[in-house]
């Protein structure tokens, strides 16, 4: 992560990390309640996970 400067040439490892994380904040920041945004954010946690496998 340190030496790669363009993003095309990230391992599938580092963009799953960053959905992984951008999708853990966006939770936190939403209008939307928790006990709505839960159940979408962990679906796309567990099938992000599944594809990149």
């Amino acid at each position: 992560m340190i030496s790669l400067q363009d993003r095309e040439l990230f391992p599938v490892q580092l963009i799953l990390r960053e959905i992984l994380i951008a999708n853990g904040t966006s939770d936190m920041t939403s209008g939307v309640s928790a006990v709505d945004a839960m159940p979408i954010g962990e679906t796309v946690k567990y099938a992000t996970i599944v594809v990149a496998t």
